[in-house]
């Protein structure tokens, strides 16, 4: 089989994704994040996981992406067989050597709702952090 090019938005597989309170998650696709540059220099990836695990509405920070149930291989563009969504909440670092790619990505506006959720929180944090700081 061809070793797929890891890109920005690459949706990939990790054995043992941290999930974000600290306790190992286990298996689960994650959704690569990186600059391409990064991945280029072999950089660990920033990525974030991808749930089957849902509620309604989705809460801020979440995005579903497509998937096809039932059909062998999944979605023909993500790959993915089952409802799930990214989570904006659940940013991990995992090194490149430790991942499947299977050639599969995200769609790229999904990719920029996370970036720009995550612009929003650390926007929101040096915000609260400047205040607490004014206040001492």
């Amino acid at each position: 089989m061809a070793k797929h090019k890891l890109k920005f938005g690459s949706i990939v597989h990790h054995p043992n994704v941290p999930h974000p309170n600290g306790t190992p998650a286990g298996p689960h696709y994650v959704v690569v994040l990186n600059p391409q540059e990064e991945i280029d220099s072999g950089s660990d990836l920033r990525v974030a996981g991808i749930s089957t695990t849902l509620t309604y509405p989705l809460p801020d920070g979440w995005y579903e992406l497509d998937n096809t149930p039932g059909k062998p291989g999944g979605h023909p563009n993500t790959g993915l067989f089952e409802a799930c969504a990214v989570k904006g909440t659940w940013i991990a670092r995992l090194p490149q050597s430790e991942v499947e790619n299977r050639g599969k990505r995200a769609p790229l506006r999904t990719v920029r709702k996370i970036e720009d959720f995550l612009a929003r929180q650390l926007a929101k944090l040096r915000k609260q952090k400047k205040r607490e700081q004014a206040g001492s």
